[in-house]
């Protein structure tokens, strides 16, 4: 879906940002997740993920942007890029 709405000179950009993004949750998750281990135990914890997991992926459903999300991407179209001429602000003497 992303490389139908990301003009195909930006997906570079906007891929490597979103791996970043998902490789710096993995530390993160960590450190929340083990004191929270630590203190409910591993099963308390794997419990409250798949119902978190599970709230997330229920609650989707009724959010209409993501229910469509297919069809709203052939009924608008990303408007063409324009492209972007620098301007000279100092012209030669």
């Amino acid at each position: 879906m992303l490389q139908d709405r990301i003009a195909p000179e930006m997906q570079g950009r906007v891929f490597t940002l979103t791996g970043s993004f998902s490789g710096m949750m993995a530390p993160l998750g960590m450190a929340l997740a083990a004191p929270i281990a630590d203190r409910l135990g591993i099963q308390a914890w794997w419990q409250i993920g798949g119902f978190v997991t599970l709230a997330m992926a229920l609650g989707a459903f009724l959010i209409p942007a993501i229910m469509n999300i297919e069809t709203d991407m052939t009924r608008s179209p990303t408007p063409p890029v324009e492209k972007i001429v620098p301007v000279n602000t100092h012209p030669a003497d």
